[in-house]
């Protein structure tokens, strides 16, 4: 059975569209269904991503926190370096080293938040005031300036609680 239109030596199309037209829907249907597979497929991977994403985002603040503390423990960790440092300077009579080391101290102490560094906010700004109040002169008796350097070192060791 022929169509009434059909051209001799020509294969009927569906429907009696032309046959560019049949493949444009043929064409667009299978694009439809690549693109809903494509659209099924990809959002349980995307959604998995984003729970990573934010797994990743929590431990780089936590990182971060981490890092802020250490930071101020360290500035501690310095100054009382520097303490023990200006005492050794002042007993080898190198009193500009052991004024430096003593400056420095203080520096490295007016930097750290004590919430941070884990002491006593307190005691820190007393002896924060006393390290800055402290100079080292150059003189034939140091016992007592060295003393009165290493009390320093101690409270900051006690305050650290060692």
């Amino acid at each position: 059975m022929t169509p009434e239109n059909a051209v001799p030596g020509r294969r009927p199309t569906p429907f009696g569209l032309p046959r560019w037209v049949v493949w444009a829907i043929g064409i667009g249907v299978l694009l439809l269904v690549g693109f809903g597979f494509g659209w099924v497929t990809a959002t349980g991977p995307v959604d998995g991503l984003r729970a990573e994403l934010e797994a990743a985002e929590a431990r780089a603040a936590e990182a971060e926190e981490r890092i802020t503390r250490l930071e101020a423990e360290l500035g501690v960790e310095r100054a009382l370096a520097l303490l023990h440092g200006a005492v050794d300077a002042l007993e080898g009579r190198n009193f500009g080293l052991a004024e430096e080391r003593l400056q420095r101290a203080g520096a490295a102490l007016e930097g750290v938040r004590p919430e941070l560094a884990g002491v006593d906010p307190a005691a820190l700004e007393a002896l924060r005031a006393d390290v800055a109040g402290a100079r080292v002169q150059v003189s034939q008796d140091i016992v007592g300036q060295s003393a009165r350097l290493a009390a320093l070192a101690s409270r900051l060791q006690e305050l650290l609680g060692r």
